[in-house]
């Protein structure tokens, strides 16, 4: 895993931000949600609906060359969005993410973090080391609640 400067994310990156997760999707995730989910989850990843998220949530962005490599993002207790670009699959980059996502948690006092993991992202988010509380059946995207106690992560 080679590390990657991580920052906040800004409204400047919406955009980018956007097109990423929508690309993600796209590729990731079409083996587990049907068409009419995928055209659902890239419509609720606007640019509009990524600046309306960015100010109830803490949103990072991991950058390669200069270009945005993968977002993650945390409110309160609960990880959302982490998304990596296609092209860098496989480089550990989601891995750093959450790992700076974890440490960021720990120091706002957080001691379990939860997340709902899309279906095929379940054994990545296993071998972190958390563990699967419960299918959770949804409309938009059936989902893994996971959860991980920060404590015994050291």
């Amino acid at each position: 895993m080679i590390p990657i400067p991580i920052r906040a994310a800004t409204s400047d990156d919406a955009a980018a931000i956007s097109d990423l997760i929508q690309q993600a999707v796209r590729h990731g995730n079409v083996a587990d949600y049907e068409p009419e989910i995928i055209d659902r989850i890239c419509a609720n990843s606007s640019p509009a609906m990524v600046s309306r998220r960015m100010a109830e949530r803490e949103v990072f962005i991991g950058e390669v060359g200069g270009r945005i490599a993968g977002t993650v993002s945390l409110r309160g207790d609960k990880l959302y969005s982490l998304f990596v670009a296609v092209e860098r699959h496989g480089q550990g980059i989601g891995r750093y993410l959450v790992d700076h996502l974890e440490a960021r948690a720990i120091g706002k006092g957080v001691r379990t973090l939860r997340l709902s993991a899309a279906l095929g992202a379940r054994s990545f988010y296993e071998r972190l080391g958390y563990r699967v509380l419960a299918y959770e059946p949804r409309d938009d995207g059936s989902t893994w609640l996971m959860v991980k106690d920060l404590d015994a992560a050291g």
